[in-house]
């Protein structure tokens, strides 16, 4: 199987990068600084420089893919004008027009599962602590914020198979031996990357969590 990974030169990315090919994926990475990846990375994957702009870098990218997986989301200073919206919308498209159906994309607890999330303490001690979290990223990461619904909301609406992973407050320690998944309320508020990784992939095996969004944290 072979899949494309964005967002790839990221911290979470390359976590997702090194698992997909010890477990053997042949991989594509459309990357804006492939350079990045350090060497023993580089060497083993399909590169495609360029934006997520670029239609015509993004259309070879997807060629012969069978699976998309999105560690894509807003930086520090994040820009206005919703830039990963655009890219996702041109994503969409060419998906569609290249027949690869299948999408796991990050994506945040400020994307709400109204039927699924639980925000009250009596669910989780950490269920409002998480609350102050989102309210503090709609106040002070306003273009954050609002790309990252944006983009969320496209890949809801779409017709493809996708999975929105949410995670929260990002570390670097070691894989769980079982990722928690579940819903606010129900997991915790820190996720390793590397138990994103693993989840990542275990959900392009299973397609356990279609059409839904799960929240992801560490034990």
């Amino acid at each position: 199987m072979r899949i494309l990974i964005l967002g790839a030169t990221g911290a979470t990315g390359q976590e997702i990068l090194r698992k997909a090919l010890e477990q053997g994926y042949d991989v594509n990475i459309l990357a804006r600084s492939p350079e990045k990846l350090p060497q023993d990375l580089l060497s083993r994957v399909t590169v495609f420089k360029g934006e997520l702009s670029d239609a015509v870098t993004m259309s070879a990218s997807l060629d012969g893919v069978d699976a998309v997986i999105s560690a894509l989301g807003p930086g520090s200073n994040h820009p206005a004008g919703l830039p990963l919206a655009h890219g996702y919308t041109l994503l969409l498209e060419l998906m569609k027009t290249k027949h690869v159906n299948r999408l796991i994309a990050l994506s945040t607890p400020s994307f709400v599962d109204k039927a699924n999330d639980r925000y009250a303490i009596m669910s989780n001690p950490a269920s409002p602590t998480m609350k102050a979290l989102i309210l503090m990223i709609k106040t002070f990461a306003r273009s954050a914020y609002n790309d990252i619904l944006a983009y969320s909301n496209l890949i809801q609406q779409s017709d493809l198979q996708w999975t929105l992973y949410r995670v929260g407050l990002l570390n670097n320690t070691e894989e769980s031996e079982q990722v928690r998944v579940g819903y606010v309320g129900d997991v915790g508020m820190f996720t390793s990357r590397k138990d994103i990784a693993k989840f990542c992939l275990e959900e392009l095996q299973q397609s356990a969590w279609v059409h839904k969004m799960p929240l992801i944290s560490s034990a």
